[in-house]
């Protein structure tokens, strides 16, 4: 019996798991099966040739476009965080185009982050701004 069911699987080649033979995306990582992990998925215009390995090709993921740095990713965050009101909203904007991004995961995923922290930032930055005005107001105004 252990021997038919081993029939009915395979291997997954990017993270080795067994899987149905039919399946056509892992369940355990996701990925398509359909594609071998040791190609690159792009095309290319020029001659339509895959660079040889000896080559540097950029890590682009589907959309062409280089995924964002840590770093940069980092600064953008504290940018947005540092400055009260105004910066908030810069990030929520920002974040929304971010999230728009035509089939790029690195900038949705980074964009919905954004959103998230700007969007609580700015809620505090309300609520601190009104008691601070409502304590000043209290205690000055009398």
């Amino acid at each position: 019996m252990d021997n038919q069911d081993e029939d009915l699987k395979k291997k997954c080649s990017f993270c080795g798991m067994d899987i149905p033979a039919d399946a056509k995306r892992c369940s355990y990582c996701g990925s398509l099966l359909q594609v071998n992990p040791d190609r690159s998925i792009f095309t290319y215009p020029q001659g339509g040739a895959l660079p040889s390995r000896e080559e540097k090709v950029p890590d682009c993921g589907r959309s062409g476009m280089e995924p964002l740095s840590n770093g940069l990713k980092v600064f953008l965050t504290i940018l947005f965080a540092i400055i009260p009101g105004i910066g908030q909203l810069a990030g929520i904007i920002t974040a929304i185009v971010f999230m728009n991004e035509y089939d790029d995961a690195d900038r949705k995923s980074f964009g919905a982050a954004l959103l998230v922290a700007s969007i609580i930032l700015f809620v505090m930055t309300c609520i601190v701004s009104f008691v601070f005005l409502l304590f000043f107001s209290m205690y000055i105004g009398t």
